[in-house]
């Protein structure tokens, strides 16, 4: 039973893992609907990280790290859960 929670957060994380990629992508092209929707979605992350980005030494004046960031965050928590569901 356990092992099946495991098992959906990894996929839960698959799934933001997508979005954000589908996001990063929509990003090289003119603003739509569709970026402005995958933003929605992502917009708590996104302000989680701003958080935390406010508060450390890595403040840059260069360009916006949250989508990378968030990008190694899903990608460390899907491997994560996938290792405790034991498959």
């Amino acid at each position: 039973m356990l092992s099946m929670i495991f098992l959906t957060l990894y996929y839960f994380f698959m799934a933001l893992d997508t979005i954000l990629l589908l996001f990063i992508l929509s990003s090289w092209f003119p603003a739509n609907k569709i970026q402005q929707f995958l933003y929605e979605l992502l917009h708590p992350v996104f302000s989680f990280i701003h958080l935390l980005l406010r508060h450390s030494i890595f403040k840059s004046g260069y360009g916006d790290p949250t989508p990378l960031i968030a990008l190694l965050m899903f990608s460390w928590l899907q491997n994560f859960f996938y290792q405790l569901s034991s498959y």
